[in-house]
């Protein structure tokens, strides 16, 4: 018995060998959407008689919700009501989110299960249309909350892309500047051969073309961001320490392996303290870059 899916077992592939039975099975139609699943008993017949043990061992099985248009996207990545929530997902056409608001676009919990881009692309998605807060703590991107160590995002390609945003409160005479933004926020996990091009990106604090910050165990592999213009523009009443990259902003205790930046344009207009500006990325500690380069063009009034 394995909870949450059907298996059927061939018993005429049984094979009796160093003390071990081994039989060939078959598991389909999955309740939930998952990557692992209990395996709470097994029962066999023993002296003519039924017999089983609980146990507690793990199935190893990928299984995906299909998403073929953005209502479905919205229904199995948007409008989920906590982390636990979310199911592997597998993309099974190009999506165009023209014209759709930010909150119906927007991952809003951390997410922990697989995204399979499966070679098709996500595009005309623009996060910055309608920002309006009154505060600089405000995230306008893909994936708002982290991407958890068992987090994995892959074969996607994100084209015509606008995150961040900025307000002008006349009333206040202020003006207010969406926070870390990238496609991704906090990456634990795993992105792979995640591609994105024509991005466009107005923030402060942590930036990067693909993920803000790269943490501990996270890791960006076979990625790519093309045509990417990055306006920095820190808040008067913020007081952030900016980390500012093509790719990543920060990455601590992480890994970056055969990536690349290219047309990129990142323009820094103040800041109050920053650890760093680079093609590639901002600031890095205690991890690895293994073939990376960038191309384009640094402005930066920064301060040190």
């Amino acid at each position: 018995e394995i909870a949450e899916i059907d298996i059927e077992l061939d018993l005429t592939t049984a094979k009796y060998e160093d003390g071990y039975t081994t039989i060939i099975g078959v598991v389909s139609n999955p309740r939930t959407f998952y990557s692992e699943y209990e395996i709470q008993s097994v029962k066999y017949y023993r002296n003519g008689g039924l017999s089983g043990n609980a146990v507690s061992y793990m199935l190893k099985a990928d299984f995906y919700r299909k998403i073929y248009s953005t209502d479905d996207w919205y229904t199995y990545m948007v409008d989920r009501k906590n982390t636990d929530a979310f199911e592997n997902v597998k993309l099974e056409a190009d999506l165009d989110f023209q014209g759709i608001k930010a909150d119906d676009i927007m991952v809003k919990h951390a997410f922990g299960r697989i995204l399979d881009g499966n070679g098709h692309k996500i595009y005309n998605i623009d996060l910055q249309y309608g920002f309006n807060a009154n505060n600089n703590t405000t995230f306008r991107r893909l994936f708002k909350g982290d991407v958890q160590y068992s987090g994995v995002v892959r074969n996607l390609f994100v084209e015509n892309y606008k995150a961040g945003g900025e307000y002008f409160n006349s009333t206040k005479g202020k003006t207010y500047v969406s926070r870390a933004a990238g496609v991704f926020g906090t990456v634990y996990g795993l992105i792979e051969n995640v591609h994105v091009k024509d991005v466009e990106i107005t923030t402060y604090d942590y930036a990067g073309g693909l993920a803000a910050y790269l943490a501990a165990s996270g890791e960006l592999k076979d990625c790519s961001v093309t045509n990417l213009t990055l306006n920095y523009n820190d808040p008067d009443d913020a007081n952030a320490e900016s980390y500012i990259g093509g790719m990543v902003g920060r990455m601590n205790e992480s890994r970056i392996t055969h990536c690349y930046t290219q047309n990129v344009k990142i323009t820094v207009d103040e800041t109050k303290a920053t650890f760093g500006i680079g093609g590639v990325v901002g600031y890095a500690s205690n991890s690895v870059i293994d073939t990376a380069y960038a191309e384009g063009e640094i402005e930066s009034r920064a301060q040190k």
